[in-house]
């Protein structure tokens, strides 16, 4: 789960969510630089990359960003790099 949002804010957070022998596993991964909602991601080779979102409950377009967290590494931190890529569409 990365980021997220309720009626009032949008979120930094990040969990790794596993399901283990009938038990589920919530582990706590580094926060994301700033709070993102509805955003697209996907693991590749155990890096996880986001992109897009929203910043805020009042954003009314899609992040220009593309976040990426190297589950690999023993210090892992988020590095982004934004992309001017045409007019964000939607959320993501």
């Amino acid at each position: 789960m990365i980021g997220g949002a309720n009626q009032t804010q949008h979120f930094r957070n990040v969990y790794f969510i596993s399901y283990n022998k009938e038990q589920l596993l919530l582990d706590s991964l580094p926060s994301l630089p700033h709070p993102l909602a509805n955003s697209c991601g996907v693991i590749i080779d155990n890096i996880v990359y986001v992109a897009g979102g929203l910043s805020s409950p009042a954003a009314s377009s899609a992040e220009h960003i593309f976040w990426k967290l190297d589950l690999n590494q023993p210090r892992r931190n988020w590095f982004g790099q934004r992309f001017h890529r045409g007019r964000a569409k939607g959320a993501c």
